[in-house]
């Protein structure tokens, strides 16, 4: 009787793993990402990054000098979807800083 019941679902577990690898699924790889389109003509948007502040912030040596400081020079920045065509803008998407320059001031 055992032997019968696991023969039974063996058969059960192996039909429903054949039937299941028919089933088309979705992978994300399938998925392709799309452009914003311009509502005034119809073109995909880009966004152009627009630096509006920069700062020098002065952190702690990280290049392992025990005293000093290293000058980090900081940027904000902003993209916003922009037509190239007809120079459309839209709603800032994203804001950041990015640090494009550091200056070792460090000794021991």
């Amino acid at each position: 009787m055992k032997k019968k019941f696991r023969k039974v679902v063996a058969v059960i577990s192996a039909t429903v793993m054949v039937l299941a690898m028919g089933v088309v699924s979705v992978n994300a790889s399938d998925i392709q990402p799309r452009a914003m389109l311009c509502p005034n003509c119809g073109s995909a948007m880009t966004n152009v990054r627009e630096v509006f502040q920069t700062r020098v912030i002065e952190v702690k040596c990280t290049h392992g000098y025990l005293h000093g400081t290293d000058s980090l020079t900081q940027r904000k920045y902003q993209d916003t979807p922009t037509c190239p065509t007809c120079h459309l803008r839209g709603n800032p998407s994203y804001t950041g800083f990015i640090t494009v320059s550091t200056k070792c001031g460090g000794y021991n």
